[in-house]
């Protein structure tokens, strides 16, 4: 949500100097900033607080592989505790400390996930315990051609309780379940996949990828 206030004002000022300046993008005027690399992207956000002012850090990681139209964490950890606004003079210095460490954390992101193989051994070596982690699991594992691995993960959806008041999990479960009997071979796996991280994209408003054919083949790399 935007806000004018003079604390957050201070916050984008160091957020564009340490996360513009390696090629993050703030989303319009919020608190939100990402890293764009095709297939996923990793997030950074000076999360506010309802009673005072000031700001958290969160940084993650959003697999775009399941269309959404809003920014998630599918990969989440608070890097910073609530730091609280008191005069111009002390947030100047926190909002530096708190995008220097963000970008340093998306540093940290880019050399973690530079491949579809270093995400998919991330998210398979992970206790994978629900619909969402094992679902994102399945996919990476499609990724690299281990569909022994992908249908274990992908039963693992099927077999949760879609109970009320939460029947969009009947949805996620039905689409897995359509993936899985879709992918017969890695090529066709990759090419689905592409499909809807194009999906996603354009829901974010993100922009088109010159050649999704390649998407996977790359290193993650943030399009120019």
């Amino acid at each position: 949500m935007a806000t004018s206030s003079q604390h957050s004002r201070l916050l984008t000022l160091a957020a564009r100097e340490h996360l513009g300046s390696i090629g993050c993008t703030q989303k319009g005027r919020s608190r939100f900033w990402f890293d764009d690399h095709g297939w996923w992207a990793a997030t950074v956000e000076f999360q506010p607080s309802s009673w005072s002012k000031g700001s958290y850090l969160n940084v993650g990681a959003m697999w775009l592989w399941h269309p959404a139209d809003h920014w998630v964490f599918n990969e989440f950890d608070r890097v910073e505790p609530f730091h609280e606004f008191h005069d111009d003079a002390q947030f100047h210095y926190v909002a530096a400390q708190l995008a220097e460490h963000a970008a340093a954390e998306v540093h940290t992101l880019r050399r973690k996930f530079d491949s579809v193989e270093s995400v998919a051994k991330h998210l398979m070596k992970k206790p994978a315990e629900g619909l969402w982690p094992n679902y994102h699991a399945a996919i990476a594992a499609s990724l690299i051609g281990d569909m022994r691995a992908a249908k274990t993960h992908f039963d693992a959806v099927a077999a949760i309780p879609a109970v009320a008041p939460w029947e969009w999990v009947s949805d996620v479960q039905a689409k897995a379940n359509r993936l899985a009997m879709s992918f017969t071979s890695l090529a066709n796996a990759r090419e689905a996949i592409a499909v809807e991280v194009a999906r996603t994209r354009e829901k974010l408003g993100l922009p088109k990828l010159p050649n999704m054919a390649d998407l996977w083949n790359s290193p993650g790399e943030t399009p120019a």
